[in-house]
């Protein structure tokens, strides 16, 4: 099956996604929160520069999915959201990664 994958940049983004589906699950602004406070650790000087996603979003079209995965670590899903909304988000703020 085809895939589209979207880079989730920056953790604003990630909290902008998770307005999509806000009963959803609390792990996508605990991630959030340690994407933000490691990006300042960084900026101090105080760790490694982070990769450059932590996070990205699958888009299948033939069965109208749309997943947020975790990529630090290994890719782990952490919410589905709603189709439309989803890929209408990604088209207009994301950069689209690679095709699968």
């Amino acid at each position: 099956m085809r895939e589209w994958v979207y880079e989730i940049s920056t953790p604003e983004q990630l909290l902008e996604l998770h307005t999509l589906q806000p009963d959803g699950n609390p792990l996508m602004e605990s991630l959030a929160r340690v994407w933000r406070a490691e990006r300042e650790r960084a900026k101090a000087g105080n760790r490694p520069a982070l990769p450059r996603s932590m996070a990205v979003v699958v888009i299948c079209p033939l069965g109208s999915r749309a997943s947020v995965y975790k990529t630090i670590g290994g890719r782990q899903l952490i919410e589905r959201l709603p189709f439309g909304a989803a890929l209408a988000y990604c088209r207009e703020r994301l950069e689209r990664r690679c095709v699968q």
